[in-house]
């Protein structure tokens, strides 16, 4: 499992299947984080077998869950997150939607690390999985991109990175909205709406530049 280990693939794949086994165990985790297991699951999530991508995938998504390892997982944000977000990509279901789960845990109520997942380019590959014909893809994705929304709603400066151009907004509250995430289609429709009341959008002919983007891009989301 270390990192420059000669094992075989074959070996790593069982020894993760029985890691994340294990993982299942509070004491077994607590073990996990003294061992430093992290930078060798995530050297694992990059190799070019599917397999062993999912399998360590998933080890990281739920490691994320516990705050120890959340602490130790964001003091090197700036390389831990490009690479979550990189499984966003991976021809394995299973590695997208652990590295979804393993992102909305390391992002709720992170801004630091929402700011670099912004920069890493999470935004286009959730909206992408937000709109997939997979639901339990689609949901996760529509709760990662619910937490950037919400985020950048509560304003001030401290936010103002997370702001989104406005046909990026609406490519995130469509994609939200077309989702399978019942608590995601709320917010969807609440962003929209503020954006067709943002001072400055209506005009004499009853709408503005705001109004004719979401007819164009999200009007297919509100009346499916």
């Amino acid at each position: 499992m270390r990192a420059g280990s000669t094992a075989s693939l074959g070996l790593k794949g069982e020894c993760l299947e029985l890691l994340n086994h294990l993982a299942e165990v509070p004491q077994a985790l607590a073990q996990l984080e003294q061992e430093g297991v992290i930078p060798s699951v995530l050297t694992l999530v990059q190799t070019p077998d599917v397999g062993i991508e999912a399998s360590a995938a998933e080890l990281l998504a739920k490691l994320a869950q516990v705050k120890a390892y959340q602490l130790q997982i964001s003091r090197e944000s700036d390389t831990t997150l490009p690479t979550l977000i990189e499984l966003l990509h991976s021809s394995s279901a299973a590695a997208q939607l652990a590295g979804l789960h393993a992102l909305i845990e390391l992002l709720f109520d992170h801004l630091d690390n929402q700011l670099v997942a912004m920069r890493a380019g999470v935004v286009e590959p959730a909206v992408r999985l937000a709109r997939s014909e997979d639901r339990e893809l689609n949901h996760a994705a529509a709760t990662l991109l619910c937490t950037l929304v919400l985020s950048e709603a509560e304003g001030g400066a401290a936010h103002a990175a997370l702001k989104l151009q406005a046909d990026s907004r609406l490519q995130v509250l469509a994609a939200m909205a077309m989702s399978s995430n019942g608590d995601a289609h709320g917010v969807a429709a609440m962003g929209l709406a503020t954006m067709c009341n943002a001072p400055g959008n209506a005009t004499a002919h009853g709408g503005g530049a705001n109004t004719a983007l979401i007819a164009k891009v999200a009007l297919p989301a509100l009346v499916r």
